[in-house]
């Protein structure tokens, strides 16, 4: 029985070593692979992205994707590590990142400013996920009763990552690494995007409909326009946890900006995306401009950088499996007789194929 356990403690390390190499050193480093980097890996953000890269949403050559966290994050990344293991994914890795983060240290060197170096010089390109509200006091903001703070660590992370590569505001003497590699991608979406305007100097909204539009009940907010809505209040009202947590609504893309240069959307194309969120960018960062709005013009649904012309960061959620996948299905409303597929639901409501286009655009500058 002994020995039993000796074997089953060495086992646990050999695993654990597998996922906690060293993999941003210039000696792991091999420029025939295609480096991108995934804040957030926890179990359901990699299946995301397995299921855009093995049905080839996601078309990268070669690539390695390698999901970043840091060691004082509150979810249990040993679940990420025991589902790569059991499905065997060889071209994705977990790097661990450690070092003391708190407000008063975001935007300057700090602990982890090397490691945040080190990540940079080693990798094509950095995709930030959504998730929860982020501490207002990151942004020198009071805390609204509607901001729910479950993930501080995580938060610190990223927006001291983020300020490293972009600059902000917040330190305007300090160099962003990018200006060294004023090609390096970056994307964001939902809490990526409110993260990157945080980092690099902007305010939230803590939340939409008490603050933009005046509304403190559900039911009226329901009653609201549908493209009003960022995120599915039903589950508000209902004990049915079968029901999705987002919203299908238009955007209205803005004239001469990445979506029209870049996707060649129309100024008469208003895409529609799923989004899930209660809080959106308030104030600018730094150097940043808007790509796209809420179709009433109260709520920016992209931005990109005025300088680096990879950084684009979008509110709603391209990365979603169920945008693509006709047999994920979901129920709306406790009214829904069954559950629909948004696939089916996008392939036959908006035309410009905008959330494929989005990831044509991306792979190819990866690949580029």
């Amino acid at each position: 029985m002994k020995k039993l356990f000796y074997s089953f403690i060495l086992l646990v390390v050999i695993s654990c070593n597998s996922y906690s190499q060293d993999y941003f050193s210039s000696d792991s480093f091999d420029e025939n692979k295609n480096r991108v980097v995934l804040l957030f890996p926890t179990v359901r953000g990699l299946e995301n992205f397995i299921y855009l890269i093995e049905n080839r949403i996601i078309d990268i050559p070669n690539l390695e994707l390698i999901g970043l966290y840091h060691a004082n994050e509150s979810y249990d990344y040993n679940k990420s590590v025991e589902f790569l293991e059991e499905n065997e994914y060889p071209y994705i890795h977990l790097h661990r990142v450690e070092g003391d983060l708190e407000p008063g240290n975001l935007y300057k060197k700090n602990a982890c400013s090397d490691e945040f170096y080190k990540i940079f010089k080693n990798s094509s390109a950095i995709l930030f996920q959504g998730g929860g509200d982020i501490p207002p006091v990151v942004y020198g903001g009071k805390t609204n009763l509607l901001t729910n703070i479950v993930t501080p660590d995580r938060h610190y992370f990223d927006v001291s990552l983020i300020f490293h590569l972009l600059g902000g505001k917040q330190n305007p003497e300090f160099k962003p690494y990018i200006e060294e590699k004023p090609d390096y991608i970056i994307f964001a979406f939902c809490l990526g995007m409110q993260t990157l305007n945080v980092a690099t100097g902007g305010t939230l909204y803590q939340d939409i409909p008490s603050e933009v539009y005046g509304q403190t009940n559900v039911e009226d907010i329901l009653d609201s326009d549908t493209d009003q809505m960022h995120r599915n209040y039903w589950r508000n009202l209902s004990v049915d946890h079968s029901l999705t947590g987002g919203h299908l609504h238009h955007i209205r893309i803005v004239e001469n900006k990445f979506f029209m240069n870049e996707l060649k959307l129309k100024a008469d194309d208003f895409p529609l995306i799923y989004s899930s969120h209660h809080q959106a960018v308030k104030n600018l960062g730094k150097d940043l401009e808007i790509t796209a709005t809420s179709m009433d013009g109260k709520i920016i649904e992209a931005i990109s950088h005025k300088k680096f012309k990879n950084v684009v960061a979008v509110q709603f959620h391209p990365e979603k499996a169920g945008l693509y996948n006709l047999e994920e299905k979901y129920k709306i409303t406790p009214e829904d007789p069954e559950p629909v597929s948004f696939c089916d639901i996008l392939e036959k409501k908006d035309k410009t194929n905008f959330h494929r286009k989005f990831w044509d655009y991306f792979s190819k500058l990866v690949k580029e």
